[in-house]
């Protein structure tokens, strides 16, 4: 009788900014360690899908989101689907900083362009 035995995965999480502003552009980033792990990775916030899983490519997955719109502190985890050799398991969770994003300002007309704006 012979016996299968799958490693345990690990998935570690890091980002490109550890502070990012509401609908800022973000790279995440899941390495995922075992016997030549293959498989996707589904990126979370707040327990909620960012995006779609992503395949990896020697063992990591990559996003690019803007999906980060709560303002405050998200929680950013990952989850590996597994594979033959591997173990599906989800990574520790990590802190990612969300701010408001600003008004844009435009600057005010001077007297005499508030004139000429009058006659078009």
């Amino acid at each position: 009788m012979n016996e299968t035995v799958i490693a345990a995965a690990t998935i570690t999480v890091t980002v490109s900014s550890a502070s990012v502003t509401t609908g800022q552009s973000l790279i995440l980033t899941a390495t995922v360690t075992g016997v030549s792990p293959t498989g996707r990775v589904q990126f979370y916030s707040n327990g909620l899908v960012l995006g779609t899983p992503v395949t990896l490519v020697n063992g990591i997955g990559v996003l690019t989101t803007t999906g980060l719109t709560s303002i405050g502190v998200d929680t950013i985890t990952a989850s590996y689907s597994g594979d033959s050799n591997n173990a599906a398991n989800t990574s520790v969770a990590i802190r990612e900083s969300v701010i408001a994003a600003q008004a844009k300002q435009v600057p005010a007309l001077a007297p005499s362009q508030e004139a000429l704006m009058a006659f078009i």
